[in-house]
């Protein structure tokens, strides 16, 4: 009887540091693909940029002389406080940003692709702005909030349409576009952001990220 509650207290133990290993690995790994708010590369101006705006959705109405482009995935957390930095500093200098997402969904989030496939379903309906503003507003929700309470917060109307878009299992072309368009990029971990051709990789202050736009508008190095 001793030996076998020996073996069951092994058991138990080795099950408990396999999980915790496992978890260890999975922080890493999203760690190493996400790029998060420490040491960031210098911005570097990449040719050719203006190709990628075919596969952007505008977020809001501004169509400013400063366009920035960034590489998102919706399940991401440093995507969602960049966004909100990106909001803040749209605020601070109006009609100066046009501001475009790129999907570029990670395989290491289970979510990532639906909720860009919930964004395309709610750019069918005009409604791209409050879905992008709405699954990082409610990030934490994604996977267990259902989609059409997503699609009904956004103000997407049209239910039945909903539906069908978001119960398609087949890959959507604009997001498949937009990861092309990632690879060309050289893009392997989100957010990345290219400002009239300039790239800064990770998330950024409110402050710095005005800074630079500022610099770019008037031609100087940032």
């Amino acid at each position: 009887m001793q030996a076998l509650e020996r073996l069951f207290t092994f058991l138990l133990t080795f099950a408990a540091l396999a999980v915790a290993v496992a978890f260890v690995h999975r922080e890493v790994t999203e760690s190493s693909s996400t790029t998060g708010p420490g040491v960031r590369p210098p911005p570097k101006l990449v040719k050719g940029w203006q190709s990628w705006t075919s596969v952007g959705r505008v977020v809001g109405n501004s169509r400013g002389p400063v366009t920035l482009l960034e590489f998102v995935d919706f399940q991401c957390p440093f995507c969602r406080s960049l966004s909100s930095n990106i909001r803040s500093a749209e605020a601070r200098r109006p009609g100066k940003v046009t501001h475009m997402v790129i999907h570029f969904p990670m395989s290491m989030h289970r979510y990532a692709y639906t909720a860009a496939r919930l964004a395309e379903c709610a750019q069918a309906q005009g409604k791209f702005t409050e879905m992008h503003d709405l699954l990082f507003a409610k990030q934490d929700s994604i996977g267990i909030k259902s989609w059409q309470s997503y699609a009904s917060e956004s103000g997407m109307t049209d239910s039945g349409a909903t539906a069908r878009c978001v119960g398609d299992t087949s890959r959507v072309e604009a997001i498949e576009a937009a990861l092309r368009a990632g690879a060309k990029a050289r893009i392997t971990g989100t957010p990345v952001m290219f400002i009239n051709g300039w790239r800064f990789q990770g998330s950024m202050p409110e402050s710095t990220l005005v800074a630079a736009i500022d610099a770019i508008a008037d031609g100087k190095h940032p």
